[in-house]
């Protein structure tokens, strides 16, 4: 059976007038609604950034699920996720079509028996079958990548090969790569790279390095799927690119060759990077549906409904 996997990364989970502080009004799915309208309907749609979608009885979660299934959209129901370290309620958010995917366990943050190693966890299977498989939404820390790298040896245990795992998220970094690196961090033009919003995409080394040449902090990617190691000749043989150590985990945009960005291109001239990523280890690797892959465009370009672009891929269970 194939389901498909979908991500997007839905700006203040559709609050209309939020910013930084946390202000800024009910949520609202109008947003959302057009950006799946952009392809078909996913068994599971992971969304970044669902904030405050558990006010109010989880308001925010259902008005999404019903506009959702108003617009033509299956049954989904929806599950609220936290960020690390008292992230606040911008957490993530999972929507499964119970017609498709059968929950077993989701692991909320306001029970009295959760622990941080099971945050923001689903347990599923397929109607009739009695294999599980994991499904984990993750948000990267927006200020540091030393916490970005302690999140993700968090999920070392979910690479093991005998269950599947999913890892759906808004990483904000990249893996390393001449494909994913979008370089011009040392641009010295104020306006492309502000030095208090390129710090937390940069490497930090103290010292008279702080001066730079700055290079991307990958290692929370790199730490899950391995070192981006270039193609050399070793005597008379050649070794090629390949991507070295990492604990078991492999991109799907990587697996299927497309390096589009997720981000949209920013006003003054910084280039957009692929920050929006789906990782799966070695079974779901090999499930994956060649050229399932896709990065959405908006319905109106003009206008798009989110800072991301939505993605998604398929998976033969």
């Amino acid at each position: 059976m194939e389901i498909q996997i979908d991500y997007i990364n839905y700006e203040r989970g559709g609050r209309p007038n939020a910013n930084y502080s946390g202000d800024g009004g009910l949520p609202d799915p109008t947003g959302l609604v057009r950006i799946m309208l952009s392809g078909s309907w996913p068994a599971i749609l992971g969304v970044g950034e669902a904030e405050r979608w558990e006010f109010n009885g989880y308001q925010g979660a259902y008005e999404a699920a019903v506009a959702l299934r108003r617009a033509g959209g299956p049954p989904y129901v929806p599950f609220v996720g936290s960020l690390p370290r008292e992230g606040g309620p911008f957490g993530p958010a999972i929507l499964v079509d119970p017609t498709a995917v059968e929950v077993h366990r989701w692991y909320d943050h306001r029970l009295g028996d959760f622990g941080s190693r099971n945050r923001n966890l689903l347990v599923c299977s397929i109607p009739g079958r009695s294999e599980v498989f994991r499904v984990l939404i993750t948000h990267g820390d927006i200020h540091d990548g030393n916490q970005r790298l302690a999140d993700a040896m968090t999920f070392d245990r979910f690479a093991d090969p005998e269950i599947p795992c999913v890892i759906l998220g808004d990483w904000n970094s990249t893996l390393s790569g001449p494909m994913w690196e979008v370089g011009d961090w040392n641009n010295p033009d104020p306006m492309m790279h502000q030095p208090h919003r390129r710090a937390h995409k940069i490497m930090f080394l103290h010292g008279p390095r702080q001066a730079g040449p700055h290079v991307a902090d990958t290692r929370a990617l790199d730490y899950l799927c391995g070192f981006w190691t270039p193609g050399r000749r070793l005597w008379l043989r050649r070794r090629p690119a390949r991507r070295v150590g990492g604990i078991g985990f492999y991109d799907v945009a990587e697996l299927e060759g497309d390096y589009t960005p997720t981000q949209y291109p920013h006003p003054f001239g910084r280039p957009p990077r692929t920050i929006d990523r789906a990782l799966v280890n070695r079974p779901l690797r090999d499930a994956y549906v060649r050229g399932s892959y896709r990065v959405h465009d908006p319905l109106d370009p003009s206008c798009p409904d989110s800072d991301h672009k939505r993605i998604s891929f398929v998976l033969d269970m």
